[in-house]
């Protein structure tokens, strides 16, 4: 049951135009290998998530949250899917150029791609084709064996420094 947490620290960039951050995440996002449908999540019980292509009710949602935050910036947290079930090849983003974070993670994909590292590699240089401005970038990946989590972080390679991104099958024997 392997997971990918995929780490960015992207150059920081405060948005004070929401609809032109909405615009610039909706164009990273299409980017993504396997995913053309996506989520805006919820910032309170009761609310459902919103498709980000109905672009009026995600900025309006995306600037309730910033008032919500420590850090009033735009920033957004987006699922693959309408519900955040952790089935295989759900993908979860959350994204804050104000603070210059990414996080992605993405859900057993070795249970939904043929080639997991390909689809892997490809979101990561999908962010690094968008955010010109990335100072690191880092593939965590998880399996639980025999009940315990365990992670092979240290062999998987980091942007720029290291070495290139090998994928799990090369990291879990290391």
């Amino acid at each position: 049951m392997i997971s990918v947490v995929l780490r960015f620290q992207i150059a920081k960039h405060h948005h004070t135009d929401y609809q032109v951050a909405y615009l610039q995440l909706v164009e990273l996002l299409q980017r993504f290998p396997g995913s053309d449908t996506w989520y805006c999540e919820v910032n309170a019980p009761g609310q459902v998530p919103l498709r980000l292509d109905d672009a009026a009710a995600v900025v309006h949602r995306l600037r309730v949250r910033a008032e919500l935050a420590t850090v009033r910036t735009f920033s957004a947290s987006l699922l693959n899917r309408p519900t955040g079930q952790r089935l295989p090849g759900l993908m979860s983003v959350n994204y804050s150029p104000g603070v210059g974070s990414m996080t992605v993670v993405v859900h057993r994909p070795a249970d939904v791609q043929p080639n997991p590292t390909r689809w892997i590699a490809g979101i990561m240089l999908a962010v690094l084709e968008s955010e010109l401005g990335t100072r690191y970038a880092f593939a965590d990946v998880y399996d639980r064996l025999n009940g315990r989590f365990q992670n092979y972080h240290d062999a998987c390679a980091s942007y720029p420094g290291g070495t290139a991104w090998g994928g799990w099958r090369t990291c879990a024997g290391q």
